[in-house]
């Protein structure tokens, strides 16, 4: 079995996604009301993180971002954002990953 450096790997991550939802998520307990997940495409697109958020404001997905952001080691700088137009999202990613691009 051949050893894979995760952590190489993800340097080299050219481009992530970042989605939420309001419509699909499932019924919790706590007012957890958005669905939201973090992919990254290196060869193939793979979700890396899944969360589920109570609310979709601009604090709450910087919150998040934050985590992700110290504990995935992505070269940051300048890689690609691909997203919808939830302006609280945009802004949470220039806020968090301001040397990155939204695209």
């Amino acid at each position: 079995m051949r050893f894979i450096d995760i952590a190489k790997i993800l340097a080299s991550v050219e481009l992530v996604g970042v989605e939420a939802t309001y419509k699909t998520v499932p019924q919790v307990p706590g007012g957890l009301g958005s669905f939201l997940t973090f992919q990254v495409l290196y060869k193939d697109a793979f979700p890396m993180v899944y969360a589920l958020l109570g609310s979709e404001t601009q604090e709450t997905y910087s919150a998040l971002l934050t985590v992700i952001r110290n504990i995935l080691p992505l070269c940051y700088n300048g890689i690609p954002f691909v997203t919808d137009y939830e302006c609280a999202l945009m802004n949470a990613i220039r806020e968090v990953f301001p040397n990155s691009q939204l695209v």
